[in-house]
């Protein structure tokens, strides 16, 4: 069972996460402002720095440890967040925003590989 300040929890980092994604590729794609560019590195960090914090306070949520969900419940991103809640040592090395978010995108990745896998995959 998941408590509502433990969801709030799971979808400000899947916020975070989607928000990060959006300022790389508006840094990447666009063409930014001087203003933009002084301003847009310190977003960059502000963002990181909340994802770590968000995501050390669901390691040491005891209702987000007690959660228990389904893969087919859930979508792939938010099972990863619950995963590495269940399985710290998946986060233990992970020192800042940006390597968090690359492990949950890669976990999420792999989730829904197995929710729904394609018979005409070889793996190898």
């Amino acid at each position: 069972m998941l408590t509502f300040g433990t969801v709030v929890a799971l979808n400000n980092l899947l916020a975070l996460k989607a928000f990060y994604t959006f300022l790389f590729n508006y840094q990447l794609h666009e063409k930014p402002s001087f203003f933009e560019r002084l301003v847009l590195p310190r977003l960059s960090r502000w963002v990181e720095k909340r994802a770590v914090a968000t995501m050390n306070e669901l390691l040491n949520d005891p209702s987000a440890k007690a959660a228990s969900v389904s893969l087919n419940d859930v979508p792939g991103d938010f099972f990863a967040i619950l995963y590495c809640v269940h399985n710290p040592q998946e986060v233990v090395n992970v020192k800042t925003g940006r390597e968090l978010f690359l492990v949950l995108a890669h976990m999420a990745l792999e989730f829904e590989k197995i929710k729904k896998p394609r018979e005409n995959v070889t793996h190898g």
